[in-house]
């Protein structure tokens, strides 16, 4: 009878200890897991928090901008000309690069790529053929690192066309009628001073005199003499 109640206590014994130590391997199983899942969530955040790090940095760089868009023409010797949208904070650099960056021909040495861009501006980049023509000294004294080559090239062979036959030539511009497109067709004209003469005539009822376009903005005694022998305001 003793011998039975002793199989039976240590038949409890032997399960207790079984189920001792199933839990205890259970418990060191989920100990492990658990660890593993902690580290994994360390991990997660250390990377969140660097990536917030970056974009913090590159947010203010970001902020460096002036979030004032001007209009810009990009012409010339660059990959997509047109014209495109630009930070006020941009240089002609990045308007280059909007446009697809200079191609092969391009002769950036002849512009300069830190000037800021200005509202409404035609950048164009010339190309190295171009400068050929500068030893018949078609330039005259004008600084060729100017951003404003295409002014230049235009003035010089405007100029001399228009004092060549100035005198024979009877289709003169009228500066009350004439569209922004044939005003630009004027030397020392260009996009700016175009919508300016516009501006000017529609507020003051037009011009009486052709002296008086030396009212308007950039117009000065030079510009007014290569324009005095080609326009009217008849």
């Amino acid at each position: 009878m003793d011998s039975d109640r002793f199989k039976i206590i240590g038949t409890f014994v032997v399960i207790f200890l079984v189920l001792c130590g199933y839990f205890y391997l259970t418990q060191g199983r989920q100990n492990i897991q658990q660890t593993k899942i902690q580290k994994q969530q360390q991990l997660e955040k250390f990377q969140n928090n660097s990536q917030v790090s970056t974009e913090s940095a590159v947010d203010t760089s970001a902020e460096k901008k002036s979030g004032i868009y001007y209009k810009v023409h990009v012409a010339g010797e660059v990959k997509n000309p047109g014209v495109y949208s630009l930070d006020s904070t941009d240089r002609v650099i990045d308007a280059i690069e909007i446009a697809g960056g200079n191609t092969e021909n391009a002769d950036l040495d002849r512009i300069n790529l830190a000037e800021y861009i200005k509202d409404g501006e035609k950048i164009r980049v010339p190309s190295i053929s171009e400068r050929t023509s500068s030893s018949n000294n078609l330039f005259g004294n004008y600084d060729l690192n100017s951003n404003k080559i295409e002014d230049i090239i235009s003035d010089s062979v405007n100029t001399n066309s228009y004092n060549l036959n100035s005198k024979s030539n009877s289709e003169l511009v009228n500066i009350n009628t004439a569209t922004v497109s044939k005003l630009e067709e004027l030397p020392g004209v260009g996009a700016t001073i175009a919508n300016s003469i516009v501006s000017y005539r529609q507020e003051n009822g037009g011009f009486k005199s052709i002296e008086e376009i030396k009212q308007v903005p950039r117009i000065g005694d030079k510009t007014y003499d290569k324009l005095k022998d080609l326009i009217t305001v008849d």
